[in-house]
């Protein structure tokens, strides 16, 4: 894959957009650069949260709707952590 060259994001800066994100107030180009972040640190093995792996799998699946997506992988997160 080509390297993608941002300016350097951080993990403050990264976990507010992933919340907005969340809540579905994310704009779009913000999420654009979120993913292409997301695969920057995946590709350089600096990806340490669930959440931030969760968030990365969503955008890797164009059958299903981001939001959805995510909802399915959060509940399945929480269920195999504490069977609820």
């Amino acid at each position: 894959m080509a390297q993608i060259n941002l300016p350097q994001i951080t993990q403050e800066r990264l976990d507010v957009w992933m919340y907005k994100l969340l809540l579905g107030i994310l704009p779009l180009e913000k999420t654009g650069l979120l993913k292409k972040e997301l695969q920057r640190r995946n590709e350089g093995d600096q990806i340490f949260s669930a959440l931030e792996r969760k968030m990365l799998a969503t955008f890797t699946v164009e059958q299903v709707p981001t939001k959805e997506y995510l909802t399915i992988l959060l509940d399945d997160w929480e269920k195999r952590n504490w069977g609820d």
